[in-house]
């Protein structure tokens, strides 16, 4: 196959919901007029989320159907991915997404694709021998387009496949006025198909592909302490791109709550240049010569550091309790089933003379500031500040508060020292997805709709323990076949229906015992 230039890339729609959580099945189609055109009404969350800021203040959260049939790729070429990189990197406009974007991001995963355009869909059925998917828009009229693949499946059929609501056959062996129709929609679309394949045996990581301007940024001196503790030291490192395929950096991340990032990763593109600006705060830096780093992740795992360098000095020499790290944040998964555990939060220290007497406070009941022993006997020289976090407390915590949750831990000495405090965040990770986030149900349709609950590992086991309607006239009810949980969702005919969105709460419980809450969305729409 030839390449085909990145002109011949055409645009898909938009499907836009009101809601607060992310799917890649729901879909609704909008107008032009529906989209804004001006650039700054539409921005990207860190979870990988779109949102159009209309005029009336709301947020209007986004999901692309150029989002879908790119993870439906990945996920068929077996490729671990970032969702929130992936989805940065298909920005949103007011046509959709372009097939240059989705080629950008498959070829950044490792993906060879090639596109080509004056094609029949006949052809491109032909061409598909199990090696091969094909991903390309059809029109869906009003001037807009919807992305679909072609694969041929386990029985040899060459499919079309719609990934947010089914397949149908892309080339009918019976109806020549479907194969003539589905034609039309391809052509008016811009007849132009992307074919994907796995490259074999690449083996060059993206971390030889990458080159940093810079491994250390010097900062030089700086005052941690008067006026101008607050005033942010900008500086920055470049990275080049130096291979032909665009790469995926999956993450910058800092060793200090200090050190502030302004791009925190997305897609590289072949010969790039990417300028990485990160700002200090001193007042955080801490006192003489301080070591921090800023690590590059990429998507094939290899990372590589920039070291950051500065010294502060503070206006007055005065004793004072220091720590290595004034914020930390930790994971608690469904495998935490014990009742508490210890973690390690940061290096303790001081200025100027040892310190003679700590004090430790939490302003929650669930974190407990401890000291190891040996520090007590070294003054306090060689502290390690822990901490015991009770998952038994946290647990319902957690799942009243969207999984996150923070405490402070509030340092002090004798009374002519300043205290210190140390932010310590929770977060949890969900263990369960639903197959569909929103669903469109008509006041005048009999329709009921299955949501299937899916657990993140393959061999847990999903409970409903409970599921709550927003609207007396939703009708919300928990089935299970074959150890496979699901959702049953309709609308009560014999109760008044008002049209609008309403939300469902499903309470969950994974085979351990661990709960968390989701939400789904029903739109409840006239005839």
């Amino acid at each position: 196959m030839r390449n085909s230039k990145k002109d011949l890339f055409s645009c898909c729609c938009l499907g836009v919901l009101i809601i607060f959580s992310f799917s890649l099945s729901a879909e609704e189609t909008v107008t032009q007029q529906e989209v804004p055109k001006e650039q700054n009404m539409v921005e990207s969350t860190p979870d990988g989320k779109w949102i159009i800021n209309s005029t009336d203040s709301r947020k209007i959260y986004a999901i692309q159907c150029g989002l879908d049939v790119t993870l439906f790729a990945l996920k068929y070429f077996k490729i671990e991915y970032s969702l929130p990189r992936v989805s940065v990197g298909l920005p949103l406009t007011e046509k959709g997404i372009s097939l240059a974007d989705i080629q950008q991001i498959l070829l950044a995963y490792g993906l060879k694709t090639d596109a080509r355009k004056n094609v029949t869909l006949k052809k491109i059925a032909s061409l598909l021998n199990g090696e091969y998917i094909a991903l390309f828009p059809l029109s869906s009229g009003n001037g807009l387009n919807h992305y679909y693949i072609g694969m041929r499946d386990d029985q040899g059929v060459v499919q079309l496949v719609n990934v947010s609501k089914g397949i149908s056959p892309l080339v009918s062996q019976k109806s020549k006025e479907y194969n003539e129709r589905l034609e039309k929609k391809f052509q008016d679309a811009g007849g132009v198909v992307l074919f994907i394949k796995k490259e074999k045996n690449k083996n060059v990581s993206s971390l030889a592909s990458v080159k940093i301007n810079s491994q250390t940024i010097e900062l030089g001196e700086f005052m941690i302490g008067g006026p101008d503790s607050s005033t942010l030291i900008e500086a920055s490192f470049r990275l080049i791109n130096t291979s032909d395929s665009p790469i995926i950096i999956s993450s910058i991340q800092t060793s200090c709550g200090c050190t502030q990032l302004k791009w925190e990763g997305g897609i590289l593109k072949a010969g790039e240049n990417k300028e990485v600006q990160f700002s200090v705060i001193p007042g955080a830096w801490g006192r003489g010569e301080q070591k921090k780093i800023a690590r590059v992740s990429f998507a094939d795992g290899s990372s590589t550091d920039v070291a950051i360098h500065g010294t502060g000095q503070t206006p007055v020499e005065s004793q004072r309790i220091e720590l290595s790290q004034y914020s930390a944040v930790v994971e608690i998964t469904e495998e935490t089933d014990k009742e508490s555990f210890d973690v390690r939060l940061a290096k303790l220290s001081s200025y100027v003379r040892p310190i003679q007497e700590i004090k430790m406070t939490s302003d929650v009941s669930w974190l407990a500031p401890e000291l190891t022993e040996q520090a007590k006997q070294d003054e306090y020289e060689t502290a390690e500040l822990h901490a015991k976090i009770s998952v038994k407390e946290l647990r319902p915590l957690l799942e009243s508060n969207d999984g996150k949750i923070q405490g402070t831990l509030h340092i002090s000495g004798v009374k002519d020292m300043e205290p210190v405090e140390m932010k310590v965040e929770v977060f949890q990770r969900d263990f369960y997805r639903f197959s569909q986030y929103l669903v469109s149900l008509a006041k005048d349709s009999s329709e009921t709709i299955t949501i299937q609950v899916e657990p993140e590992n393959e061999n847990d086991k999903i409970k409903i323990l409970e599921i709550k309607p927003e609207a007396d006239f939703i009708i919300a009810e928990n089935q299970e076949e074959n150890g496979v949980n699901t959702i049953s969702i309709r609308l009560d005919k014999e109760k008044e229906i008002k049209t609008g969105y309403y939300t469902i709460t499903a309470k969950l419980e994974n085979s351990k015992g661990t709960q968390n809450a989701a939400q789904i969305t029903v739109n409840a729409t006239s005839p």
